[in-house]
This record gives structure tokens, sequence and C-alpha cells, in this order.
């Protein structure tokens, strides 16, 4: 199902995972439309756990590292985050978040803590309803005019999004 240049996860492992996760969040004191900020180099396992913060009913966040950290910071308390997925490499700035993000509960590094974190778990998430208005994802805007800003994005903009994508580049 996924690989990268460390790893190979099948669909079967990424469910069970994905499900692991998703209860190790709610655990973690997260509910339905809680924030959570991704800040990490492309891998699988942030593919993997953008997929257990949807099941979980949570809102993705991406933080874009490109950015100087106060832009970055500003987006995190700005959207009151309440979690971090961040990857080893990122481990200085995530420290940064931590004591800058009042909101912050918890971080967790993908690529050294996440499995283990999330081990203790079933790996069966109970299906929720998650309705198509329902926020998915919040994207900071490039900030051309100004400070950036937080653009909402609902499940049934995400799905046109994704089915646009497939049926103009079919896999």
């Amino acid at each position: 199902a996924l690989r990268d240049a460390t790893r190979t996860f099948t669909h079967d492992e990424v469910r069970r995972l994905t499900h692991k996760i998703a209860h190790a969040l709610r655990a973690a004191g997260l509910k339905r439309g809680s924030r959570v900020a991704f800040y990490s180099p492309n891998c699988a396992l942030a593919f993997v756990a953008m997929i257990s913060v949807f099941r979980a009913g949570c809102v993705w966040q991406l933080v874009y590292n490109g950015n100087a950290l106060t832009e970055n910071v500003d987006f995190l308390n700005d959207n009151g985050t309440e979690w971090l997925f961040h990857h080893s490499r990122t481990a200085t700035e995530a420290d940064e978040f931590k004591a800058k993000v009042s909101s912050l509960k918890g971080t967790i590094s993908l690529d050294t803590e996440l499995e283990a974190w999330a081990a203790p778990h079933p790996d069966i998430f109970p299906e929720e309803e998650h309705t198509a208005s329902d926020l998915a994802w919040v994207k900071a805007t490039g900030g051309t005019t100004g400070r950036s800003k937080s653009s909402m994005i609902s499940h049934r903009a995400a799905t046109t999004l994704f089915s646009a994508f497939h049926w103009c580049m079919p896999l």
C-alpha cells in the first residue's frame, strides 16, 4: 500500500496501524474536531498518521517547513492546535513549537515514537459518521498580502479535490 525509502506497508498493516493511532489520539484527550498538525518531510508514516487523524474525526493541519518558525507558531496558535506529529529530523522545531504553542497537549515523532505509542491500543476503531460539511483540514494561505491566514476545507471539498485529481490524472 505504501512505501518510502525506509519502510513498506501492506494494506492490512496500514489499516491496523491507523485504527491504533486513532485510539491513541482519543486516549491523549483529542476528540472530533481537534486540530492535529504535521511537521515532517514526506514519509509513509506521515501518511498513515494523516489517515488516522481523519479516522478519529480530528482535523489535519499541514505545517510548511519552508516557512519561518514564527509564521508556523502563529499558524498553530491561531488554530488552537492540540497535537503535533513530527519527524525526528524536525525535533528542534518541534521543541520550539512545544514551548511557544500553548494549546499543544503533546507531540510524537513519526519515525521514532509513533508505533510504540500506538501499540497498546486496539486495531479496530469504531466507525463514526462524518458529514460532508465537517472540517477535514486547515491549510495556511501563502501570506502574500500580509500574515498568513487559514483556509478551512470540508470533507466535501477534499473528496471533490481528490476525485478531480483522479479524473484528470488516473493512477
